[in-house]
């Protein structure tokens, strides 16, 4: 008796999950229906030229995975495509907006433009370990990935190590020693060690 009374709650619980999951969100027997669709970020700046996708979010959970009707203010400045996907054409602002089935609206406001805003920089590595007499490269990650203006570079002491062109990261050692190095673009900086030697070995370097 036991066991199918046992067996009897099993099949009970099973059914009652099965319901909740057709059901939707909610557990119910209606459909649960589009509430909400956010877009994010719900503002930014990208270059012409570069593309990027929107991060959505759709309340209730249950329906994320719907599909959305989506749409450019301003097809001149960015298109988006079926899967959400936008392009930035050429300079100016448009809306991208995303629509569900049931009505909601999601919405997010794009800057399109070459010059495109610097928000930080972080030079690699971090410490440069270099013979005498060789030159090595610094690499300068800024964010956004899409700004395209113009890094500064410059060495605390250029008698240990200097850059021959401050608008490139290639760095020449001309005696042993250490001194710092910067990268710049408009208020934003980052540092790095230069450790010059003399020697038969070959620089190495550390740090991201």
């Amino acid at each position: 008796m036991i066991k199918v009374r046992n067996a009897f709650l099993y099949l009970v619980v099973l059914s009652a999950s099965a319901i909740a999951l057709l059901a939707g969100c909610g557990g119910t027997t209606e459909e649960a229906k589009v509430e909400l669709v956010s877009l994010a970020p719900s503002d930014t700046t990208i270059a012409a030229g570069k593309k990027f996708m929107p991060r959505v979010h759709i309340d209730p959970p249950c329906r994320q995975k719907d599909p959305l009707y989506w749409q450019s203010s301003n097809e001149a400045v960015a298109v988006v495509f079926p899967t959400g996907e936008v392009l930035a054409m050429s300079d100016g602002e448009a809306t991208i907006s995303a629509t569900a089935a049931d009505g909601p609206k999601g919405e997010l406001h794009l800057t399109v433009g070459y010059d495109v805003p610097a928000s930080g920089i972080q030079v690699s590595p971090e410490v440069l370990r270099i013979n005498v007499n060789k030159q090595a490269m610094f690499q300068a990650k800024v964010v956004p990935s899409v700004y395209d203006g113009e890094i500064k570079w410059s060495s605390a002491d250029e008698k240990i190590a200097s850059f021959a062109n401050p608008k490139e990261g290639l760095i020449t050692a001309h005696k042993a020693g250490e001194t710092e190095i910067t990268a710049r673009i408009n208020s934003y900086s980052s540092k790095a060690k230069v450790i010059v030697y003399n020697g038969p070995e070959e620089g190495k370097s550390s740090g991201k």
